[in-house]
């Protein structure tokens, strides 16, 4: 419940909220990447016999999470695999290998099938972070033949630890066929634009705000080809380049930076494509949800193909020219294990909003001055103050409450920011008033909170019997009984004011015992919830607590 609400004293306020993150999910932005391994084929081995993954992966790994893109540096959230054989051999020893280096239990799999047009082992899977990523769906679906794709589409619908539904992403994962003939159906630009066709009639289903990436080894030349093309058509998931960079992208030094296949010279394993960087075969296309800055959104510049600044065109990644900042045993690494290089990109999550309440009383004299402090701060669960959307809320109050501050703006890991509401006490009565805030940011978690106040103006004139402990306007047994229960335990039932509950306290019982107070005191309340508690200990003996939390 931390997590969702919290009504503490002041003081407190840091220290519980540095106890209560740590519960409320993951504490990053999302770092996700796509990859061909080249696992399970050139040549082919059979189901559990793979070699994989081979020598130096767990290096490669670590490094894409070590490396600081736009001050950020964390372990990937997302692994958008290409060319794994089956996902429990294959793709298990990729999660064993993370969690080698990140603890058992760190990371998890899918579990769906890609089907082939033939006996070969190329599959599409997806590993991710359990601390970050719950894996909510998962299936297969498409037409696989010589005149259609190559190969069936893995999708996979995600969701940041700690959010709700709105704030959940949907990932296709594809491995185009290869080659550039053209154009018919049995052509392989013609099933490559059959197998973008299904992915996008797929998607568009998903509707206008969905939050899509489309990931994987496309296999293509050229920005104009059609299967991109038609990625790029307009639609509700029409897909955007996050580093908008059309053009042909083969055998052409100006897009060296772009290029991810082959970073391999050929030589060691013997089952690497070689030949140097050259192409731009590995994507992470989005929808425009991604695009926007709101909510879940890519963060600009920190899309990259891991290993290549444009250094090592028709290179392998490891040439001496290459000044990549990584050091020489893990670019030998990287050329050692990849087909393809990984392409990484960071995207920010959504905000998350959390209140707290300083304490306040039930009950006041006519003309106090009474105040309560609201903290309103953006706790979403990041490491960086970029990793997150900013928290855009408004605070209103109703009925006798005076204050509000409208048109606010709450920054990830700048603390809370602070307002102040009033009671109004000018007249006397039952009085009571709605605090809310609300959020309209993308998203959004926990964005809405009201908290209904009800408190009592009293006339200090006005005749309170000092003996009605249990405010029920008349001192009669049940205050008796109350009194006996606190006798030199509490000061509740302190009718002299000294601080405790004794025999002096008695003689004023005795003294007022059969009377009726000229002030009708607050009803009862219900129980209490353990954030209104915390707040009953700062108030006087004499009230009593009167707080009910609206449903958000």
């Amino acid at each position: 419940m931390l997590c969702k609400y919290r009504s503490l004293l002041i003081l407190a306020c840091a220290l519980m909220a540095a106890m209560a993150l740590p519960q409320c999910g993951a504490l990053a932005q999302l770092r996700v990447i796509t990859y061909n391994t080249a696992n399970g084929t050139f040549p082919d081995f059979p189901p559990g016999q793979d070699p994989d993954p081979r020598a130096g992966m767990d290096n490669v790994l670590q490094a894409i999470g070590d490396e600081v893109t736009n001050g950020i540096a964390k372990p990937i959230d997302v692994l958008i695999f290409q060319e794994h054989d089956e996902p429990h051999t294959t793709t298990q020893d990729f999660v064993d290998l993370l969690d080698g280096i990140y603890g058992a239990g760190t990371y998890g799999r899918s579990t769906v099938v890609t089907l082939p047009t033939s006996s070969t082992n190329i599959r599409q899977t997806l590993v991710y972070n359990t601390n970050t990523i719950d894996l909510i769906s998962e299936i297969t679906f498409g037409t696989t033949g010589f005149t259609a794709a190559a190969r069936q589409t893995a999708a996979f619908q995600l969701r940041p630890v700690g959010y709700d539904s709105s704030a959940d992403f949907f990932v296709y994962n594809n491995h185009y066929v290869s080659g550039e003939s053209c154009c018919g159906a049995s052509s392989a630009q013609g099933r490559r634009d059959f197998e973008a066709q299904a992915v996008r009639s797929h998607a568009d289903l998903l509707g206008a705000d969905a939050h899509v990436i489309y990931a994987g080894d496309f296999n293509i030349h050229s920005s104009s080809e059609a299967m991109y093309q038609t990625l790029l058509s307009a639609g509700n998931g029409q897909a955007f380049d996050p580093i908008n960079t059309p053009g042909d992208w083969n055998n052409d030094i100006s897009f060296a930076s772009v290029h991810t296949q082959s970073p391999s010279d050929g030589t060691g394993s013997g089952i690497l494509s070689g030949g140097g960087i050259d192409d731009r075969f590995d994507f992470q296309l989005v929808t425009g949800e991604f695009l926007d800055n709101e909510g879940l959104s890519y963060i600009p510049g920190s899309y990259h193909a891991f290993g290549n600044n444009g250094t090592t065109y028709n290179l392998p990644v490891n040439h001496t020219f290459n000044t990549y900042p990584l050091s020489q045993s893990l670019l030998d690494d990287l050329a050692s294990v990849s087909d393809h290089l990984p392409v990484v990109a960071d995207y920010q999550l959504p905000a998350k909003m959390e209140v707290t309440l300083s304490a306040f009383p039930t009950m006041v004299n006519l003309g106090d001055i009474v105040n309560v402090d609201v903290f309103v701060e953006n706790v979403a669960p990041v490491l960086f103050a970029n990793g997150a959307d900013e928290l855009d809320y408004d605070l209103t109050i109703s009925d006798d409450l005076l204050g509000g501050d409208p048109n606010q703006v709450a920054i990830p890991l700048a603390g809370p920011n602070a307002h102040q509401i009033s009671f109004d006490t000018s007249t006397v009565g039952m009085k009571s008033g709605t605090l809310t805030v609300n959020s309209d940011s993308q998203s959004v978690m926990d964005g809405m909170f009201s908290m209904l106040f009800e408190y009592e103006v009293v006339d200090p004139g006005g005749g309170f019997l000092e003996a009605d402990f249990n405010e029920d306007t008349f001192v009669n047994s049940a205050d008796l009984a109350q009194w006996q229960g606190d006798y030199g335990v509490n000061g509740d039932s302190d009718a002299n004011g000294d601080g405790s509950s004794d025999g002096a306290d008695f003689l004023v019982w005795q003294q007022q015992h059969g009377q009726s107070s000229l002030v009708v005191a607050s009803q009862a309340v219900p129980e209490p919830s353990s954030a209104a508690i915390l707040t009953s200990l700062a108030v006087t003996p004499l009230l009593r607590l009167r707080m009910k939390k609206l449903t958000r």
